[in-house]
């Protein structure tokens, strides 16, 4: 992608931020605070590649002006797992127990509060300002293009194809995370060149990082489960959890052999 483009993009993604953004906070709905996060998502992967191929001491500049932006994202993080835990047993053909619907829903509810409460102090930055800045980086020291984008996306596979050798846990938690951006990436410069990324290699990574994040967020909901299990809780949540640890073993299989072989992280992404 080259400046006019990039520039773009973070002037969309910022806009739909804000826009996101003041509907989660007036209603608190579940897909405002999601979209608002994803459009963050969008722009922080655009900041990875673009941090990478600035010249001399612009990169440290963009670090700081994007790092405005992390309150305002982790602000609904732990809002919205917990509407992800909640909803997450109809996606794996699960019955949620009732006790446990309870537990999340209070938690819920409590964040709800929280988040309301606290995004109304948050110091979202200006639109005006924040581009301006963002802008003048990339019109004065921006280096990148298309054979950089390749090469960055090469590199996150490449990476991600190492961390999920290991355990199932944190390593697998950045995988997904590397994933994500060469998604977004990818979808970003197929909007103006829809021949720059093979469509298996962009709905390759879609597959493999939904993959990761089901694992992730099942893990999540048995580590929720074992909390109250162990608290002295009832039959129907033992057997949940016991359900729950076999739709996370089979998720792990799955994802195991989707990097396996000549899969999508050994993919050839140039033309």
């Amino acid at each position: 992608m080259n400046a006019s483009e990039i520039k773009e993009q973070a002037t969309f993604h910022f806009q739909s931020f804000g826009n996101y953004f003041r509907e989660a906070l007036s209603q608190g709905g579940p897909e405002a605070v999601h979209q608002y996060r994803v459009s963050l998502k969008r722009f922080f992967a655009l900041k990875a590649f673009v941090s990478v191929n600035l010249r001399d001491e612009s990169a440290g500049q963009l670090d700081e002006l994007v790092q405005s932006l992390r309150p305002v994202y982790k602000l609904g993080g732990k809002l919205r797992d917990l509407q992800v835990l909640m909803t997450l047993p109809a996606s794996l053909d699960l019955i949620m127990p009732p006790s446990l619907y309870a537990f999340l829903y209070q938690k819920y509810q409590k964040r709800l509060v929280q988040f309301t409460q606290l995004a109304q102090g948050t110091g979202q930055p200006g639109e005006a300002p924040f581009l301006m800045v963002f802008n003048d980086l990339m019109d004065r020291f921006y280096t990148g293009g298309e054979k950089e984008l390749c090469a960055l996306a090469a590199q996150n596979f490449e990476k991600a194809k190492v961390l999920l050798k290991n355990s199932p846990g944190k390593e697998w938690h950045e995988a997904r995370r590397l994933i994500k951006q060469n998604y977004l990436l990818m979808l970003m410069a197929v909007s103006y060149q829809p021949d720059r990324f093979p469509e298996v290699a962009i709905q390759g990574a879609r597959q493999l990082e939904q993959c990761l994040g089901l694992w992730h967020d099942t893990h999540n909901l048995q580590r929720a489960t074992d909390k109250i299990v162990l608290a002295g809780e009832d039959e129907p949540l033992l057997l949940f959890g016991q359900q729950l640890e076999e739709k996370k073993a089979t998720k792990e299989a799955e994802i195991r052999e989707l990097v396996s072989g000549n899969s999508l992280l050994d993919m050839e992404l140039g033309h």
